[in-house]
């Protein structure tokens, strides 16, 4: 069973723009917290000054292992992100996997409009359920292939468009 961490943070209306006070609610996962972390940068650069306290508006961030009795949660890597009447902001991920784009997704979102969206609902899932490049890790049999003309072409300059990208 999934524990839950309630960490609050709020947002002094001296600070912030919306002047909203805002409660992350999210389970004890390596992935989770790393997408928690993203949502926490989104809102600081947005204008929040994050501190510990009751918040009036809550994300809240869950998932659920996938399974055949899952009906209306997302697949492997998915997520919903919902906001509807009321204050709550729901992430629901597929696996902790789907909760951490679900978390990069809504970090996106505040980084793009400067503030916690009004009303949201986003349903994504994968095709393939390999999206590395999301955070960084991404494996690319070209990358490898190409790994030893870099190493010999460090430093030298190199034309915008060779004609063979394995010649310095």
């Amino acid at each position: 069973m999934t524990r839950i961490l309630f960490l609050l943070f709020a947002a002094l209306p001296s600070f912030a723009r919306t002047g909203q006070t805002v409660t992350l609610v999210f389970p004890d996962h390596s992935r989770v917290r790393f997408g928690v972390g993203k949502v926490r940068e989104a809102l600081t650069t947005a204008g929040y000054h994050v501190v510990p306290s009751r918040g009036k508006t809550r994300i809240v961030v869950t998932f659920k292992a996938v399974s055949a009795d899952s009906v209306g949660w997302p697949g492997k890597e998915g997520f919903f992100l919902e906001r509807k009447s009321g204050k709550n902001l729901v992430v629901r991920g597929g696996d902790a996997s789907g909760a951490l784009y679900g978390c990069l997704e809504l970090a996106a979102r505040i980084r793009e409009s400067g503030k916690i969206p009004e009303t949201l609902l986003v349903k994504d899932q994968p095709e393939m359920v390999l999206r590395g490049t999301c955070i960084g890790d991404a494996y690319a049999p070209i990358r490898q292939r190409r790994l030893p003309v870099a190493w010999l072409c460090f430093g030298k300059r190199r034309p915008a468009h060779p004609r063979n990208p394995h010649e310095c």
